[in-house]
């Protein structure tokens, strides 16, 4: 998942200034959108609330001592505290472009970002 240190934030990221309250939300969208992978994983580093419980988000080293009931529990509660992290759109725009093999990103599991991240690369196809 995300490493846990936190790098100086790079220009785009830092002219934000996070998830900006001035900033409407879809403006905040068509600027994510234009970022550089590494500032989409500076606001992760910066704001993600992941970084208070990274287990909880990532799983267990051990993916094999973790039952599926207890992964879609675990995912289930990662995803609520998604749900009002500052970093969640940006979170979500770096796990669609990187496709992460585990994890919850932006409140979606890793099969949700990869099945988001089909439906976005065929609609661009067809366009």
């Amino acid at each position: 998942m995300i490493q846990l240190h936190k790098p100086h934030r790079s220009s785009s990221a830092a002219r934000s200034g996070g998830m900006a309250a001035a900033m409407s939300r879809a403006d905040h969208l068509r600027e994510l959108a234009s970022w550089e992978i590494g500032d989409l994983a500076d606001e992760c580093l910066n704001f993600g609330e992941c970084l208070y419980d990274p287990e909880l988000h990532d799983g267990p080293a051990d993916r094999a001592s973790e039952t599926a009931g207890e992964r879609a529990a675990r995912e289930q509660v990662a995803a609520e505290v998604c749900a009002a992290c500052p970093a969640r759109t940006a979170c979500l725009r770096y796990a669609i472009r990187t496709r992460p093999e585990r994890g919850v990103w932006g409140g979606l599991t890793r099969a949700e970002v990869a099945t988001l991240a089909d439906s976005l690369s065929a609609g661009k196809q067809a366009a």
